[in-house]
Order: structure tokens, then sequence, then C-alpha cells
């Protein structure tokens, strides 16, 4: 188990919101009218978030309906990494929430030249995908939880991302932009960084602990409207240039000294080792040979 899962977990426990030591002072409230309400699901952080770069996170509303979901013993953090890493992302259909998710998280990958060669079915290792609410109410139809869930559970999210230290952030929705709305200013040590976002109302970049996070703003894939697909179509590229331009400026902040550099014994370190190599990492190794090292922090 890795340092940044222990931290996670140790915050849902102190919360009381384990999945399988739920405790949540807010759980009555959030119950009522509700006969059919499962309790917190953890964070999903990919196998291999840690080493990403960059660490992109997704912040969405309420967790569905997923009937995997309903053992207590499938919403632990560890549970959840595997399942959702072995789910066959390429065979959802193509509107639907999480198939749009993997679908902007390998675009924006793939602006790096590490990850050229990665697949839909392998993007959910490289990335991390946090629910605004903790629990489900199982709404027929998928429809979002009610509001007073979305209150209660909202003072959790800044702290994750404080533990997930995270390069990007994409909220997919109103209620997962507002859950760090307020909590987090904006960078302001170096005007670069503001320069690079200024002409894009969907773009900010946000103070996380004295470093610069961006913050990309859309809409939640399934609206039932046409304000997503519109951003989708219009937009999309251009938060992926933008990741790109960021991660680029990161690299040569003298504030920061990050380690950008991804190896395969990373990777190896966190899949388990294995006798031969997939094409990817193969990728990896052409690319960086000799980097054997162990990662380095990357915020230090």
């Amino acid at each position: 188990m890795s340092a940044m899962i222990k931290k996670l977990e140790d915050y849902y426990r102190k919360e009381g919101i384990s999945s399988l030591d739920f405790r949540c002072l807010h759980a009555p409230s959030c119950r009522k009218g509700y006969n059919d309400f499962t309790e917190a699901k953890a964070t999903l952080v990919g196998a291999g978030y840690e080493q990403s770069i960059p660490r992109l996170v997704f912040i969405s509303l309420d967790p569905g309906g997923e009937p995997f979901y309903r053992q207590p013993q499938n919403r632990p953090l560890l549970s959840v990494q595997k399942y959702e890493m072995e789910r066959n992302v390429a065979a959802l259909k193509e509107k639907c929430h999480w198939y749009r998710t993997v679908e902007l998280a390998l675009n924006i990958l793939k602006k790096f030249d590490a990850y050229n060669d990665l697949q839909k079915n392998q993007a959910t290792r490289y990335f991390a995908h946090v629910n605004t609410v903790k629990c489900c109410v199982n709404n027929p139809g998928n429809k979002t939880a009610h509001s007073r869930l979305f209150k209660n559970c909202r003072r959790f999210v800044p702290h994750e991302l404080e533990i997930l230290k995270p390069n990007i952030i994409v909220t997919q929705g109103e209620e997962a932009r507002r859950s760090i709305a307020n909590y987090f200013r904006e960078y302001d040590y170096n005007s670069k960084y503001l320069k690079l976002v200024s002409d894009h109302p969907e773009l900010s970049v946000l103070n996380m602990n004295k470093h610069p996070v961006l913050w990309i703003k859309t809409y939640h894939p399934c609206r039932r409207d046409s304000f997503f697909n519109r951003q989708r179509r219009e937009k999309f590229s251009s938060f992926t240039e933008r990741s790109k331009d960021f991660i680029t400026l990161l690299r040569k902040d003298s504030r920061i000294k990050p380690s950008l550099k991804p190896s395969v014994s990373d990777i190896n370190n966190i899949t388990g080792k294995r006798e031969t190599m997939s094409t990817f990492e193969k990728g990896l190794k052409k690319r960086w040979p000799g980097l054997f090292g162990q990662p380095k922090a990357f915020f230090k």
C-alpha cells in the first residue's frame, strides 16, 4: 500500500466516511427520503497516478448506482482501483459519463511523450477520480442526489486534493466546481500562469500548498442539454493544449523543481514485476533508457 493511499484511508476513517467503518455524522440527514442508500465509496486512485506526469484528478458529482459497489467490501480504495482498472471502457456507450471522462483523460495524457501509445483501457491507471458526494442514493436513471448531500460532503473534497497533490484538476458540473471554488485561492506567485489561462474563462490556476494547479471547469457529461457536447467539440482540444503548456511552464519554474520523467521501474513498482513489458512500457524504456531509480517526490 502506497503512502498516499494510506493517508486517504486514514482521512476517511478520521471523518467517519470509510466504507468499512462508516459513522458519518451527516448520514441521518442524507438518508432522509431515500430507501435505497449505499454508504461511502472511496476515491479512485489509479495504480500509476502517483508517478504520473501530470497528476490528473477529475471531480464529479455523486456516485452512480453501480451494482458492484453495493457491497461494503467493494468500496475501499484498493477495491475501487482494481475494479475500475479492469473495466472495459472501450465497450461502454460513448455518451456515458465514464466513457467521456476516460476519453478526456486520455486526450490530456497523450499530449505528453510518455503516453503516446496509451490506449483507452489503460488510461484509468494514470488518473484519479473524486466524487463530491461520497454515498449513493441510487436514484432511478442515475438522477442527481438532493442538494443537501452535496452540502454535507463538500468539505471532504479539498482535503482529499491536498493528499492527492494534483497538477491538473477537471471539475465536471456545477456541484463539483463549488466543492473547491471557495477553498483554494488563485495562484499569484508567477504571472505567466495567469497569462496562460487569461483567454479561457473555463480555466484557472489555483494555489494549492503554494504550488500552481491548473483547474479546468467542464459541464457534466450526462447533461441532457447540448452544453457539454458543444464544449467538448469546441473547447476540449484547447484544454488539452493548455494542459501541456501548463506542465511545460511548471518544468521551467525554479520555485517548484519537479522531476517530470517517469521510468519503467516506477511503473513496475506499482503494477507488480512482470517478466515481459507491455508495448506502452517498452515505449517508456525506449524514450528514457537508464532511468531505473526510485521515483522522486514531485512536491519537495
